[in-house]
């Protein structure tokens, strides 16, 4: 009637969701929000429905093209376009997500990050199909593929371990008791088919002798206040996990019981082994430290050299070469300086690997993995760097969304 009366929908989007935006076409509209919050109606909001959708991030604004098919912006730079109703969005701009995790199975790579971030791969790199878990937009730290249809992933996600057998089509979810929304997942891995770990705050670190069906809790017998940020395992029961401060436990039975060992540095990253004996640790204060007799004890870790002064968040062996990336030396990270590293000694000297700049966005780099016969490091704002396999990588192919995100709302692509 003009905007003489209007109709209240009160939390049609549902709780703590704000709606962004609203389009119309004749009877037709959608509406917009954040956690992917897609509304559709065709009768001018007499009835609306939730539309399920792919897209994993806040939507900020949305308009019809001139063939009628659905446009939309959103955070972390993303513009996306939909042909079905807003079932599926096809990005059009690669979105500067934080990528935190990469896993490769078969023939497929998977990377996960924040906001709902899932990806998958089957061209080493080159090209990424978008997934998502439904209803959920959590920040995910840790990815683990079993094979080309099968993964594990989770995070920040209130004791969800999501897992799905169909590539990512579909997700189940497993939920660990007690775990609130603040705790985190930062591992996750299976040492078999049927045996797997979890790994993160030290009371919810989990274990599954069952494929991943169901998780029950480790006993804590770490150090207080403990975080586990990493985990390596050479069988069912034999490994190391760290954490906060330089600490280092290592177990024999399946995560049963645990040896301490305290290496007096800064937060441990990543840990990585050639084969029993030769191994690397990095950490949170630029640190590489290798050994060459099993690690079981602080004495058998030795500092490296190299010359990085930054946080070293990833590591991999291949054969006898040894990768790490992290933050680049440079000031704010704007530069490629020291952000990734090769040894050819396992572990004890190290040499800078160079690369093609990043145009706008500081360099930092958080894991590394291999197809076979690509290395694959993902970082921060979207970045994705490519290089051949067996060999220590040189001037990389480069996937990149140029974001820079300023304070309050002074905010530029």
């Amino acid at each position: 009637d003009g905007g003489q009366t209007f109709t209240h929908h009160p939390l049609a989007g549902g709780d703590n969701v704000r709606i962004t935006d609203v389009v119309m076409n004749g009877n037709t509209g959608y509406a917009v929000g954040w956690k992917g919050m897609v509304l559709k109606t065709t009768d001018s909001w007499n009835t609306f429905e939730s539309v399920g959708n792919n897209f994993g991030t806040y939507f900020s604004a949305i308009n019809f093209d001139a063939d009628m098919n659905l446009l939309a912006v959103g955070w972390q730079g993303t513009v996306v376009k939909s042909s079905d109703g807003g079932v599926t969005w096809i990005n059009k701009t690669v979105p500067s997500y934080d990528i935190y995790a990469s896993s490769f199975a078969g023939n497929t790579l998977w990377i996960a990050g924040d906001k709902g971030l899932i990806q998958k791969s089957t061209d080493n790199g080159t090209s990424f199909e978008n997934l998502f878990v439904p209803n959920s937009r959590a920040t995910y730290y840790t990815i683990y593929a079993k094979s080309d249809d099968e993964a594990f992933v989770t995070g920040k996600t209130s004791g969800n371990i999501y897992h799905t057998i169909n590539g990512g089509e579909s997700w189940e979810t497993y939920t660990l008791p007690g775990v609130s929304s603040s705790k985190k997942f930062y591992k996750i891995l299976f040492t078999s088919d049927q045996i797997g770990y979890v790994f993160g705050y030290a009371d919810y670190c989990a274990k599954t002798t069952d494929g991943g069906a169901t998780w029950n809790f480790l006993a804590n017998n770490f150090q207080s206040s403990e975080k586990i940020f990493t985990a390596k395992f050479f069988d069912d029961n034999t490994g190391f996990v760290a954490g906060i401060n330089g600490n280092l436990y290592h177990t024999t039975d399946g995560g049963n019981s645990w040896d301490y060992i305290a290496l007096e540095t800064d937060d441990i990253r990543s840990i990585s082994f050639k084969d029993e004996n030769n191994g690397i640790i990095t950490t949170d204060d630029a640190q590489v430290l290798y050994t060459h007799n099993g690690g079981l004890t602080a004495a058998d870790w030795s500092v490296s050299t190299e010359d990085e002064n930054e946080h070293i968040l990833g590591s991999y062996f291949d054969g006898n070469i040894a990768l790490t990336c992290g933050y680049s030396n440079n000031g704010g990270n704007f530069g490629n300086s020291w952000a990734l590293m090769s040894s050819e000694n396992n572990g004890e000297s190290w040499d800078e690997e160079s690369f093609a700049d990043l145009t706008f966005n500081p360099t930092r780099l958080t894991s590394i993995t291999c197809t076979g016969s690509k290395y694959i490091v993902t970082g921060k704002n979207g970045v994705i760097l490519s290089e051949n396999a067996a060999v220590a990588p040189s001037q990389p192919d480069l996937f990149i969304s140029e974001y820079i995100e300023g304070s309050s709302s002074n905010k530029a692509i």
